[in-house]
């Protein structure tokens, strides 16, 4: 698909379309599914074929504002038509439906939220202790941990956590001394990027003790089992998994209050914050701390019962399925 969202013009991009609608044999499917807003042009050959389709959209941000760095301005307006062929938009959260109202022609939005899988969590949490995993991963086992997981770029906000973990150290250590055990900092989802270096040399001249940059994983469910605390210092989120997932674990959460997360996690449940402002970062990640260190997991249990129940594979998966049963009239198997 690399070739048609490179060409300059919308006539371009009809022609690789064209080429790509009759390299693969779309005709036998039933149901035509663009995962994320990328995935566009499946459903402008579905819209060709005939064929139902689903638009499923993830983003928080507006389709102009996405492909604006990346596509020429002339197929804007394709990815835009997308909206408008799909026989059904289905968006994560309703913050994110909000945001391309505009785009809405037909009565073909929904929101169905997406889930995690429950039961898996629920088995490697029986099958690995938090001790296990920080010797394996070698941290201490009586340090208080904090895990920022998910890919580190600048919609993700390390840098506001760093600021934020600066703060802490600081007015901690003033008001304790070394009283508090052993605080890590951990940003999981690294990868080569110039974000990347300009975080790297932020730690470097700031020279905060504990914290740990770790490269991305196939796997993170170690870093939220061995961890006490996650912190999400996110600018945009749509309807996070890394937040769904963390609460599943049963951690107590510190997050960003922006776009899909209030409708996932209310004040009770988690400590939230306005995005961008690293002192009120670091006060919520200070009062979850105290709380942690006097065990007081309300906070914690309650987002892993609503989370449990409200998002697991096992509520949500069927009624995505039926979703595609509607669209298509058919069984599907």
């Amino acid at each position: 698909m690399r070739p048609a969202l490179a060409t300059g013009t919308s006539y371009e991009f009809d022609r690789a379309l064209d080429r790509l609608t009759d390299q693969v044999n779309w005709k036998d499917a039933d149901l035509i599914v663009a995962n994320t807003m990328v995935a566009f042009w499946g459903i402008l050959i579905a819209h060709r074929l005939e064929r139902p389709s689903i638009f499923y959209l993830h983003e928080s941000v507006s389709a102009r504002r996405f492909f604006a760095p990346h596509l020429a301005p002339q197929l804007l307006p394709l990815v835009e038509s997308a909206f408008s062929f799909a026989s059904r938009v289905v968006f994560s959260a309703a913050s994110s439906q909000s945001i391309h109202a505009a785009l809405r022609q037909r009565d073909n939005f929904q929101v169905l939220h997406g889930w995690i899988d429950v039961p898996r969590i629920n088995a490697y949490v029986a099958a690995h202790s938090s001790g296990e995993l920080r010797r394996t991963h070698g941290f201490p086992e009586n340090a208080v941990i904090f895990a920022n997981i998910g890919s580190v770029c600048v919609r993700k906000g390390q840098h506001i956590f760093v600021q934020a973990i600066e703060h802490l150290l600081r007015n901690r250590g003033a008001k304790e001394g070394s009283s508090v055990p052993p605080l890590i900092f951990l940003m999981v989802g690294a990868y080569p990027d110039p974000y990347l270096d300009i975080l790297r040399a932020e730690l470097e001249r700031r020279a905060l003790p504990g914290v740990h940059l770790v490269n991305q994983v196939a796997d993170s469910y170690p870093y939220y089992r061995l961890a006490d605390i996650f912190v999400c210092s996110s600018f945009e989120e749509a309807f996070p998994r890394v937040v769904m997932e963390a609460a599943s674990f049963g951690l107590p959460i510190v997050s960003t209050n922006v776009n899909g997360i209030p409708e996932m996690l209310q004040p009770n449940d988690a400590w939230l914050v306005p995005p961008g402002e690293p002192n009120e970062l670091s006060e919520a990640m200070s009062v979850a701390l105290d709380a942690h260190l006097s065990g007081d997991r309300s906070r914690a249990a309650r987002a892993q019962r609503l989370v449990n129940d409200r998002f697991s594979t096992t509520v949500l998966f069927p009624q995505h399925v039926a979703l595609a049963v509607e669209i298509t009239g058919s069984s599907l198997g």
